[in-house]
């Protein structure tokens, strides 16, 4: 067999692979080289050192109160503990503990440490590393929080802070923050805490006025009555001073904060009257030129003088309207009666036709049967009245949008009674039965006739008396000639006191007979009404009797 010996030149791709696996195992040893001299050198300046270490314990002491409120410095110290606290930096001993443990040693800490040498030997009993002390104080509106932080180990002062703020609400939220964060240095984690909104600046306005207890309104806003002090926001306001009777006052004045401006309102007395409302129902709300006054009854209501427009509303009723004329130191009374808004109907149904229908004392043009008679909801008195028949009465409580249906039965009245009562009275069957006209002509002729048989009556007497005296003459005459002269005179006045007998039976029989037939007229001819038909065509009605001995038979057609 014949060997071929390879050839000496490489082939092509065969150098390139032996590099790339040279260069492979050198990466690979140096890679773990580098990342362990990378790791050791890391934990020398991966983190902050102070970050590593346990957080400092502290004692915080109570804040030195320089005219400064005692609660306000210890809810002072207790927003300072917190934002201590909350930097991280410092493990706070607790008050109670701190307490229990300078008990436990007869330490007796009266008030605040004013001096470093009480902080320090506080220090050390509590076992702390570092101590906070400090105070805050207040020169008006200024508080001012000055604080020191103390290394116990060396008994130095370590770092101090202080801010100055107006206003206990920031020294509460802005100076303890800012003093917490400086105590703590860069350290210290930084404390989220909302902003509290920026303090408007605000002054007061004290108003007076003359005289007294006129309504303010600032800026269109009603503010009471004076005298009164509003706290507004600074700048320019609008001051308005009301009272009836007066004329308004007006005032714009500029408020600075921190400042009061004073108001003296003097109000000028405008000439007017007075004015009393009233209405039914009560409760309802009066306006005098669209301006609302109160509510009714209102008395003594001072209005100006002149033309005045006046207004009584309330809900669910129609408003109510009158234009009225206001004189000096005059009082004008107003009744408004407010009528239901809204409709409702009744229906009156009745055997009859033609009777008259009153709704609250006042006649409709509608007569019985009537339908859909239109009224506001509310109460109504519905009376119906018919010549010859007891009235007819109801009351009824409309609601809006309502339709009542009432029947009305007419009792006719009695023949006997109009009978019996033109008989004791001229004209009272008449009247009894409504004939109110034909009462009053019976009445009238009767009483007249009465009359003059009364005159009749009285010549009568008057006629006999003289007869008689003429008589008593006669039968004492003593000559011939005068009883003959007393005997013509008796014939001629018993002649008058004939004719006067027969004018006075005349006038007594006239009298009577007018009186009998005003009886007889109210309880025979008694008015009726027509009965209401119940078909569509006229009424037959046959009537027979006898009449003076003679047979009758009546036909009677009712369309």
């Amino acid at each position: 067999m014949k060997s071929v010996s390879s050839p000496l030149l490489p082939l092509p791709g065969l150098a390139a692979g032996t590099r790339r696996q040279t260069w492979q195992r050198l990466f690979s040893l140096a890679l773990p080289i580098c990342l362990l001299i990378c790791f050791t050198a890391s934990p020398a300046i991966a983190q902050d050192p102070q970050q590593q270490q346990e957080p400092l314990l502290i004692g915080v002491l109570d804040l030195d109160a320089n005219n400064v409120d005692a609660g306000e410095a210890r809810a002072i110290t207790d927003r300072l503990r917190l934002y201590l606290g909350q930097t991280g930096v410092y493990r706070l001993i607790e008050r109670n503990q701190m307490d229990n443990i300078l008990n436990e040693v007869g330490f007796q800490l009266t008030g605040a440490c004013d001096t470093d040498e009480c902080v320090i030997q506080v220090g050390k009993i509590l076992g702390a590393r570092k101590m906070v002390a400090g105070s805050v104080s207040r020169v008006g509106s200024l508080y001012s929080l000055q604080i020191r932080l103390i290394d116990i180990e060396s008994s130095s002062i370590e770092q101090q802070a202080f801010r100055d703020v107006t206003g206990i609400e920031l020294v509460l939220t802005d100076a303890t923050q800012y003093v917490a964060q400086q105590l703590a240095g860069a350290g210290a984690t930084p404390v989220v805490q909302p902003q509290p909104a920026a303090r408007v600046a605000t002054g007061q306005i004290n108003v007076t006025s003359g005289p007294s207890g006129a309504n303010l309104t600032i800026d269109g806003q009603p503010h009471g009555t004076t005298p009164v002090m509003i706290e507004v926001d600074e700048g320019s306001h609008e001051v308005v001073v009301e009272m009836d009777g007066y004329a308004p006052y007006s005032q714009t004045v500029q408020v600075t904060s921190g400042r009061m401006v004073t108001v003296n309102a003097t109000l000028s007395e405008v000439p007017s009257g007075f004015l009393n409302v009233t209405s039914t129902p009560v409760g309802a709300t009066v306006l005098v030129d669209g301006n609302d006054k109160g509510r009714t009854p209102i008395s003594r209501l001072r209005v100006s003088t002149g033309q005045h427009r006046v207004e009584v509303r309330r809900d669910g009723y129609d408003s109510y309207f009158q234009d009225i004329t206001v004189s000096r130191n005059r009082r004008l009374e107003i009744t408004a009666t407010l009528e239901r808004s809204g409709s409702a109907s009744i229906m009156l149904e009745s055997n009859f036709n033609g009777a008259l229908i009153f709704i609250d004392g006042v006649q409709r043009t509608e007569t019985t049967p009537a339908g859909n008679i239109t009224l506001k909801p509310g109460p109504h008195t519905i009376r119906v009245k018919a010549r010859g028949y007891s009235s007819w009465e109801q009351s009824v409580n409309l609601q809006e949008g309502s339709q009542e249906k009432l029947t009305v039965n007419l009792i006719q009245k009695s023949r006997i009674g109009a009978g019996f009562l033109g008989m004791i009275f001229p004209g009272g069957g008449h009247f009894y039965s409504g004939r109110g006209g034909m009462g009053t002509f019976v009445l009238l002729a009767t009483a007249g006739a009465g009359a003059y048989a009364f005159m009749q009556s009285n010549a009568m007497v008057d006629a006999e008396d003289l007869y008689w005296e003429k008589y008593d003459e006669y039968m004492h005459a003593s000559t011939t000639n005068d009883a003959q002269r007393l005997h013509n005179e008796m014939s001629d006045l018993h002649e008058d006191w004939d004719a006067a007998q027969k004018s006075a039976s005349t006038a007594v029989m006239a009298a009577a007979g007018l009186h009998i037939f005003g009886v007889l007229h109210s309880a025979i001819f008694m008015p009726r009404l027509r009965p209401v038909l119940t078909s569509s065509g006229p009424t037959l009605s046959l009537k027979a009797g006898t009449r003076a001995g003679r047979a009758s038979l009546t036909l009677s057609i009712i369309f």
